[in-house]
């Protein structure tokens, strides 16, 4: 289970079995109209809240998804339980930040999206920039390539 709602993927399997997705029992049940949950995530005291069946548009920046810039990503078929896909970029920083960076792949690599998790792993070749950029001005161990922080100095993010 992944979260207190379990927002993991329904996997099905002779190893595993598990009940239907949260959202997917909720729309089977027709308490939804749409197999659909989003998250609105804040560093700030405003609320961090999730909606489910629906995205609130009013919550993108510009007042709207298409004006944000949103893009839907196709998932793939599997047997995991992650919500994942490919991706062949990786962007650090806003679109319009001057100190942005992007990295840009030969071969397309797994992206994982999961809102309960703190772990953030990329590609060797960018770990020491990518995590310099992130890191900068913070305090922090690297054991193996493992960057650890405390979660003390969450505020100084």
């Amino acid at each position: 289970m992944d979260g207190i709602l379990g927002m993991s993927r329904s996997m099905y399997s002779e190893l595993y079995t598990s009940g239907p997705l949260y959202i997917e029992a909720l729309r089977n049940t027709s308490m939804i109209s749409a197999n659909l949950f989003s998250f609105y995530m804040t560093l700030d005291d405003e609320a961090t809240y999730v909606d489910i069946g629906y995205m609130d548009e009013a919550a993108f920046r510009g007042g709207s998804s298409t004006e944000a810039g949103l893009v839907w990503i196709p998932m793939p078929a599997t047997e995991i339980l992650f919500w994942y896909a490919f991706a062949s970029a990786l962007r650090f920083g806003e679109a319009d930040d001057k100190n942005a960076v992007s990295y840009t792949f030969d071969a397309y690599i797994p992206a994982i999206f999961d809102t309960g998790t703190s772990l953030a792993l990329v590609p060797n070749a960018i770990a020491g920039d990518f995590f310099g950029r992130l890191l900068k001005g913070q305090r922090y161990v690297n054991v193996n390539g493992m960057y650890q922080i405390s979660c003390a100095n969450k505020d100084e993010f």
